[in-house]
This record gives C-alpha cells, structure tokens and sequence, in this order.
C-alpha cells in the first residue's frame, strides 16, 4: 500500500539549485553507493553519488532530493518541470500514464490534470500531463526533474498494480539514507518517466 509522496527528485551538479531556494535543508548524504540496480537507468553509471533531501516549510510543497550522480551532461535535459506544487510530465500516451497514477491512487480531474491526497503531507500533488507527439528518453542522471519517489508498506504490491504501464523494474535494493535505511524500486512508465517505491525499514536500534 503507498501511505504518500515521498519527494521529487531534481539531478543537478549544485545542491543549492534555484529550486529548492525556499525550502529547509534536512540531511545530506554524500559519495555514498550509487547502486548496482540502477544502472540501466543511468546513461553513466558511476559507482558514487550524493544526494541532499529539502522540505518546504510548514509542508506547502512535495519535498525534494537533489541528487549528483557525477556524470551530468548539462546539455541533455529531462522534459519535465516543478511549478508551485503542481510536476508537469509531457506524455506520448496519455491513457496509459493517467491508468498509473490512478492504480497508484490519483484522482483523475479535468484536462489530464491528477491530484494525490495521502496520509502525511498536508498538501498533496498535482500533476498536469502534457500530450506530445512523441515521447522524450532520458535517464535518472540527466539535469532536472527525473523521478517521483512514494512511501510504500508493500514494494510486491504496489509494482504488481502498474505492471502493465511500466517497461523496466530494478531490482530491490538496500540504501542508508539519514537514520534509516530503505527498502528501493525504480520502474520507468511506458512514457519514459520515472518512479521510486520506498518502504522503511524498522530500525533494529529501537
């Protein structure tokens, strides 16, 4: 079951990206494992990468992980964008990207527009799919908004329910993230975008 966004996440060479200018810095994790898992999500694997995670104040906005994976080619973007609190996804096939979001737990509203409303944040999301002719690739290491990560109490579950608009599944892997370590899996939607299923591991210490 997802309980809620996570966080976007914005590949770029400078954590103090214009970005996240209003928002909190919570914890940095840097030149830690960039795992093997990920690699076919990558132009450039590189066996490092940083990471440093921000909130916005009083939750008015999804928080976001910048993330550095080393090998940042400034001219290769990805296609999509962060504005107020809304993350706008160009598509080539709008059905299947907005059967996704639904089987994830979106309400569908009016002109490709979906909203998230889950247990923790207090302002949800929204997303705002743009049609295209054709669809955009890019990977998790090119500058921009790459990835959309949920909190998720069962990975099986939740991929099992989206198994039908994705075309590429990592394996689950183990991060050290802060206090905690998580559970991962990456999937890339039939559309080229990318998302991120994290369950929290109990801390054993406790």
């Amino acid at each position: 079951m997802i309980i809620d966004v996570d966080h976007i996440a914005f590949n770029s060479n400078n954590s103090q990206d214009d970005l996240i200018s209003s928002y909190e810095f919570i914890f940095s994790r840097e030149d830690i494992l960039n795992p093997p898992e990920k690699k076919a999500f990558l132009r450039q694997y590189l066996p490092n990468h940083s990471l440093f995670f921000y909130k916005s104040p009083g939750n008015k906005s999804v928080p976001i992980e910048i993330t550095n994976h080393g090998s940042i080619d400034s001219s290769v973007q990805s296609p999509n964008a962060f504005k107020g609190n809304t993350l706008l996804i160009p598509v080539q096939n709008l059905v299947s990207e907005i059967d996704l979001l639904k089987k994830i737990g979106f309400i569908e509203k009016d002109n490709n527009e979906l909203f998230y409303s889950g247990l923790l944040l207090k302002c949800g999301l929204s997303i705002q799919l743009l049609e295209m002719d054709s669809k955009i690739d890019y990977f998790l290491d090119d500058i921009g908004i790459t990835c959309l990560a949920f909190i998720s109490t069962n990975l099986q579950f939740d991929i099992e329910k989206i198994k039908n608009n994705i075309v590429l599944l990592s394996d689950e892997f183990t991060i050290d993230a802060g206090n905690k370590k998580l559970n991962i899996q990456i999937c890339k939607s039939k559309n080229g975008f990318y998302y991120e299923f994290i369950k929290v591991l109990k801390n054993e210490n406790n």
